[in-house]
């Protein structure tokens, strides 16, 4: 799932300095994806090619991590 991806990578490089320099990026196969709830991180890039995501995206306030003020 795009969920066990974003844990494997969060758990493997869970030392890396969290900025907008030091990225990493979920390559989504095609195909349909229901994942129930996404939740996004700033530093991860997620690249759905010709897929389908069924899912709630967490609210979580990623530009703020960038030094963005809210909206």
């Amino acid at each position: 799932t795009i969920n066990a991806a974003i844990a494997a990578l969060r758990s493997t490089y869970n030392d890396a300095t969290r900025t907008y320099l030091n990225r990493m990026k979920v390559i989504v196969e095609d195909g349909t994806y229901d994942e129930g709830t996404l939740q996004l991180y700033p530093y991860i890039d997620i690249d759905l090619g010709n897929s389908v995501l069924y899912a709630w995206i967490q609210n979580s306030p990623v530009g703020l991590d960038f030094g963005l003020k809210p909206a």
